[in-house]
């Protein structure tokens, strides 16, 4: 079962926060690990975060999916999948699109861009924050 995000989370990135402890969490959470409550609510995030991990797949490992209400996105170029720890705590699989992170600068910092149609994850680009 998928988390059904608000419908402003189309141009917001939008994480849960458990009501009883205020604990984050990616959007696909639906218990709090730190208290055990299940009231989770969506709140919107900063947007920024840096990257863990990240790895390039070519076009034909990168099957369509159809996202309602989410902007186009082509899939002729290879794409890069990450792992984003947000400055809100939580982790999260990302898209990132443009330019590749540089493996020897260290930390790379990214930003919320939109989710994308026949993406599966947010997509964020490189950014100076």
């Amino acid at each position: 079962m998928t988390a059904m995000l608000p419908r402003q989370a189309v141009d917001t990135l939008m994480i849960r926060c458990c009501e009883d402890c205020a604990t984050m969490f990616a959007p696909d959470t639906w218990a709090c690990t730190s208290c055990g409550g299940d009231d989770l609510d969506w709140v919107p995030c900063s947007g920024t975060g840096s990257i863990v991990s990240w790895t390039r797949m070519h076009p034909d490992a990168v099957p369509p999916v159809t996202v309602p209400g989410c902007m186009p996105h082509s899939h002729d170029e290879p794409a890069t999948i990450a792992i984003v720890e947000l400055d809100d705590g939580p982790w999260v699989y990302a898209s990132i699109e443009g330019a590749l992170p540089d493996p020897g600068r260290g930390q790379a910092r990214v930003v919320f861009r939109g989710h994308r149609t026949g993406g599966r994850f947010p997509a964020f680009s490189l950014g100076r924050i």
